[in-house]
């Protein structure tokens, strides 16, 4: 069943029947994120905290030669 899942809420990513899009709602950069297509970042638009740990994961996504796509919903709005 958990393989024909569409969406799994997982604390840990070891295991996971696939490897799609990760939603990382944590405030460090996930082991083994790697393993994924795509890995998508929600960050607050008001809290200073968070916004400065989505600061530090997007400079470890950065320095690990990933390419990043920033979508600021704020704008849109």
């Amino acid at each position: 069943m958990l393989a024909a899942s569409p969406i799994i809420l997982a604390e840990h990513l070891q295991g996971l029947p696939h490897h799609d899009v990760l939603v990382n709602l944590t405030p460090q950069v996930p082991a083994e994120f790697e393993r994924f297509a795509r890995v998508v970042e929600i960050v607050s638009s008001a809290d200073e905290m968070d916004r400065q740990d989505a600061r530090a994961r997007w400079r470890d996504y950065a320095a690990r030669g990933f390419s990043i796509v920033r979508h600021d919903l704020n704008l849109k709005g």
